[in-house]
């Protein structure tokens, strides 16, 4: 890292907006000082706004062919500094570099995937029922739009909001957490390095809530997407609908990985590490229960504990790191806080402690913790604590899988392992999730097909895909009849 603290600003109509107040956000890894956010305010918000709307007729007007080349030409841009982009991330948030430069590389492919459905079929042709003539829909872009991401993936989640927006001819203003200020800053200034119209693209950094309310609440943001908790995703949904603005929130997971019998063990195993512990556990799609097996109960604990056992943990920008830390202090003294109390209601079989090695000296550290003999109801058991937590249990064959899995008022992810058609059929049919995993871990998403919730995970149109696009457009159904 270098000496300089780096900085980071808010972006209004193309101009970073220096001189605000600032707040200093230190490298999880390290615990140094790393990045000074400046803090934008409440007439910031109404400034960017304001910049969003006059660009939006601009993009409005804008060619397919003239968007398309803006977001491939933003890719190719970041492509070439993919490396330093995921060294942002890790030092930002903590994300081992070798994860991070995954998430850069999807978050180019993003843009062009958008870049590519801009030119995709628009709409349906039918016939009119009385006289045959014409009639047809087609998508129109909504105007301008508040995008609101998070910061545990701060280079793909603004990718999936603002590439579908601005494909489909919106401007934007986008709401980001300081701990991914400058991953997210560097996708934003790829884009503002396109010939959008000025205005296209706003970005608000800061930690006062007022900031997001503003945003949400304005009367001239046609649409919100939000990613976040289930509590302020709650707050944003009531606000914005209650104006009539179009929602879609993506919110809180607790994803369940079942375990039958038949399963092939050391890839379920595999897959509950990695599904709970990669990236610290801080994913929405993290595993956070996995229900077993009686007969496999003991032989997957034991090899659980082996896998994670072997997982090295360490500084985020070491290549050999696969756990790095979490996002600050804060959050690793929450997780710590939960672990121990579902400790102290069942068995703390691995982990769950802070680390005292050279290596994670000062960074906000936790060792992954598995957890038995929960009772049901126990908060680690249905509330989502977002870190490097798992809790299992051994199921009768006598039980429904399905049930089990559905305990919570999460609606996210869910995986089973399992050899048998029918059984797998079963809970993909009934499990409630939006993404259902077979013989596969609950996190991942591919770019080409949709992304999210229900129940308390999720509101609205889903992300990514053609349902991107979709939710930045309104139909349009349009009757052609010959003069007469």
């Amino acid at each position: 890292m270098s000496d300089a603290l780096r900085q980071a600003d808010s972006v209004i109509g193309g101009i970073p907006c220096d001189g605000r107040a600032t707040v200093v956000r230190w490298n999880p890894s390290t615990g140094e000082p790393f990045v000074s956010i400046g803090q934008a305010t409440e007439a910031d918000v109404a400034r960017a706004v304001a910049a969003a709307r006059d660009a939006a007729p601009l993009m409005g007007e804008l060619s397919p062919a003239h968007r398309a080349t803006s977001l491939a030409r933003a890719a190719d841009t970041l492509s070439t500094h993919v490396d330093e982009w995921a060294m942002d991330m890790a030092e930002e948030m903590g994300k081992p570099i070798s994860e991070a430069l995954v998430e850069c590389r999807r978050a180019v492919d993003v843009l062009r995937y958008h870049s590519q459905q801009v030119t995709a079929p628009l709409g349906e042709q039918f016939a009119a029922a009385a006289t045959g003539s014409p009639i047809y829909t087609l998508r129109q872009p909504l105007g301008a739009v508040g995008l609101i991401a998070p910061w545990n993936f701060p280079a793909a989640l603004p990718a999936w909001k603002l590439a579908p927006a601005l494909a489909a001819g919106n401007s934007t203003v986008l709401k980001l957490s300081s701990a991914g200020a400058l991953t997210g800053l560097r996708l934003v200034s790829a884009l503002l390095d396109t010939d959008l119209p000025v205005g296209a693209v706003n970005v608000l950094l800061g930690d006062d809530p007022n900031i997001g309310r503003g945003l949400v609440s304005h009367p001239d943001i046609d649409a919100v997407s939000f990613t976040g908790s289930v509590r302020v995703g709650r707050e944003v949904i009531g606000v914005a609908s209650a104006r009539g603005a179009r929602v879609q929130a993506e919110m809180g997971g607790h994803a369940p990985l079942v375990v039958m019998a038949d399963a092939e063990l050391s890839d379920a195993v595999e897959a509950a590490a990695t599904g709970a512990f990669a990236s610290a556990g801080q994913k929405c799609t993290s595993t956070r229960r996995a229900y077993v097996a009686s007969s496999r109960y003991e032989e997957f604990l034991d090899g659980l504990v082996a896998r994670v056992s072997d997982m090295s943990t360490g500084p985020a920008r070491d290549p050999a790191t696969q756990l790095g830390p979490l996002v600050d202090a804060g959050a690793r003294d929450r997780v710590l806080g939960a672990v121990r109390e579902a400790a102290s209601q069942g068995r703390l079989r691995f982990g769950g402690d802070v680390p005292s090695t050279p290596e994670t000296a000062g960074g906000a550290y936790l060792t992954p913790a598995i957890v038995t003999d929960l009772p049901a109801e126990a908060p680690l058991a249905t509330r989502e604590v977002f870190g490097p937590a798992l809790a299992v249990w051994p199921f009768d064959d006598e039980e429904d899988p399905v049930m089990l899995a559905n305990r919570t008022e999460y609606g996210l992810a869910a995986a089973i392992f399992t050899n048998d058609l029918s059984v797998a059929e079963r809970f993909v049919r009934r499990v409630d999730a939006g993404l259902v995993h077979v013989n596969s871990q609950t996190a991942g998403a591919d770019v080409h097909v949709p992304f999210g919730g229900h129940s308390g995970s999720g509101f609205g149109t889903r992300e990514q895909g053609r349902e991107a696009y979709a939710f930045f457009t309104e139909d349009r159904t349009v009757y052609v009849d010959p003069a007469r």
